[in-house]
């Protein structure tokens, strides 16, 4: 059954997986794993976190097996994170940290804890749990990045180069990208780029190695050199998407509106159910004024959304796009149409889907109160 509900879970078939998993904990009750994969499946896919949390605690009942019963508590404090619970996240992650005795376990639960401080603005706890995850799990390099990221938010730009760097002494191949990109941040294009040709010399024939440097080329005027390494890309793998979408970038700078358009296309032909290259295409059609296509594919971009297959748009700073934003921005196309009506009916479904980002909620409903009747 649990083989079969995982089978399921990857073909997004998740009724049927949630019905093979709930098998798995008739026939064995006292398998707190079996707790713990439905509660992963409540959480991650059926967006009930109530039912996980229920799952989860379960687990943490029957105390039968350390490793589950940690996993419990440190996925019951994610829960809570996201929540805006942070005591209760604090407190579950602490209890997690206790009861693991394995280093790189006890150093994610430490990290884990570190960003929910930051998001309470404790930084002195969040950067006294990073050192003790690094003290916990030397030879680990997810405590040195994340402290490295957090050295950076603070503009600690030396301590962070420090630990970016420790990364690359533990992980070259995985880390040097970090690096690089941070070079790129700050600036030192000369470093950056050193650092993504070093990424090559590890392996000339990772077309994901050529689309980054490729972006990276492209986002400081190298076109040239840009395309170059976005044409080897393709060369190596025609099935990524990853080129297309980042070539769609600099075609932007570029002013090169048809080639992004063809770019943002290619993408959707290649997989239709990412929303990415419908969202890019709506802003696309919104900068050149055509509402009706500017909206066909904000919709499209909402349809995948809200598909169960987990697809997320992402922005050009990397956050995540909620859908809720999506429906403010075709009721602004709407409004500058003086399409009141139409605009009303998608601040109401803005509001809808807000459920989980009550300050925008508020916001949302104050526009409905102040434009609509």
């Amino acid at each position: 059954y649990k083989e079969r509900a995982i089978f399921y879970e990857e073909q997004g078939e998740y009724d049927l997986a949630l019905l093979d998993y709930s098998k798995c904990i008739d026939v064995e009750p006292e398998n707190a794993s079996a707790y713990n994969n439905r509660a992963d499946l409540y959480d991650d896919f059926l967006e009930k976190p109530e039912l996980a949390l229920k799952d989860y605690s379960k687990a943490i009942e029957l105390n039968n097996n350390k490793y589950e019963t940690a996993r419990a508590i440190n996925n019951k404090a994610l829960i809570y994170e996201s929540q805006k619970k942070y005591e209760l996240s604090i407190k579950e992650f602490t209890k997690a940290f206790n009861l693991n005795e394995d280093s790189t376990h006890k150093a994610l639960y430490l990290i884990n804890r570190a960003l929910v401080y930051q998001k309470q603005e404790k930084f002195d706890l969040a950067l006294a749990d990073y050192n003790k995850a690094v003290e916990v799990a030397p030879n680990d390099y997810d405590g040195y990045k994340e402290r490295a990221i957090f050295y950076e938010e603070q503009g600690e730009y030396d301590l962070a180069l420090i630990d970016y760097s420790k990364c690359i002494d533990i992980e070259p191949e995985n880390y040097l990208l970090n690096r690089a990109k941070f070079y790129y941040r700050q600036k030192n294009y000369d470093k950056a780029e050193k650092d993504y040709n070093e990424l090559l010399k590890f392996d000339n024939n990772n077309f994901e190695y050529y689309d980054e440097r490729g972006l990276f080329y492209g986002l400081i005027g190298e076109y040239k050199k840009a395309h170059k390494d976005f044409e080897k890309s393709i060369e190596l793998d025609t099935s990524s998407r990853t080129v297309y979408y980042y070539r769609h970038k600099i075609f932007a700078k570029q002013g090169l509106v048809d080639k992004q358009k063809e770019d943002l296309l290619k993408t959707i032909q290649m997989d239709p159910k990412d929303p990415e290259g419908y969202y890019y295409l709506a802003i696309l059609y919104e900068k050149q004024g055509s509402l009706f296509k500017a909206v066909k594919y904000y919709n499209k971009t909402i349809s995948c959304l809200e598909s169960p297959e987990g697809y997320y748009v992402s922005d050009d700073n990397g956050d995540a796009v909620p859908i809720y934003k999506i429906f403010l921005k075709i009721a602004e196309l709407y409004k500058n149409e003086d399409e009141r009506d139409l605009m009303c009916s998608e601040y109401r479904l803005a509001l809808n889907s807000s459920e989980k980002f009550p300050n925008e909620k508020k916001k949302i409903e104050e526009l409905i109160k102040a434009n609509c009747k």
